[in-house]
């Protein structure tokens, strides 16, 4: 992809989850693929060591998603 803007699409915590140390996020990509607008997520797991979040697992692409 090029041209690559990407947004936090959702956030997996809530307000009695807040001092978790393990979350997941969905980002999600939007770009041009082979010149045509392409639409895309990613799931990611973060894990907090200390005062950092550490990316520990890319999970497997669910799919484009529509716009």
């Amino acid at each position: 992809m090029t041209d690559v803007t990407m947004s936090i699409d959702e956030i997996d915590i809530d307000f009695f989850r807040k001092f978790t140390d393990d979350v997941t996020v969905i980002v999600k990509m939007e770009g041009l693929r082979g010149g045509r607008d392409w639409v895309d997520d990613r799931t990611i797991r973060l894990v907090k060591r200390g005062k950092s979040w550490i990316i520990v697992e890319i999970l497997p692409e669910k799919g484009r998603i529509e716009q």
